[in-house]
């Protein structure tokens, strides 16, 4: 009877260890895992924060291109397909006008 005893003690300081190891594991995995998602939260928006900065600066570009030197670059280019050079166009506005003087 005492030898039944020993060993069912010793199974039971066995099953303790085995409790408070798997207790500890699963702390350590809450820990790491808590861990990985607070660094895929800080990626996450520090990406967006990249992807906002880099639409930000390409709408900047695009405004950058829209001034009246390149607009008056891009019509005189059209016209000159069409056959009307820019010099005509002023002609013709001044006579609109109705401003010019013979």
């Amino acid at each position: 009877m005492g030898r039944v005893s020993l060993t069912l003690a010793h199974n039971e300081d066995r099953a303790k260890e085995r409790h408070e190891r798997t207790s500890t594991m699963q702390v350590r995995m809450l820990d790491l895992m808590e861990e990985r998602e607070k660094e895929a939260s800080e990626y996450r928006l520090m990406r967006e924060s990249r992807e906002n900065e880099a639409q930000l600066a390409h709408r900047r570009w695009l405004m950058s291109l829209v001034n009246p030197q390149t607009i008056w670059i891009i019509l005189s280019i059209l016209l000159a397909l069409v056959g009307i050079k820019v010099f005509d166009v002023s002609e013709l506005i001044e006579a609109t006008s109705g401003d010019s003087t013979p």
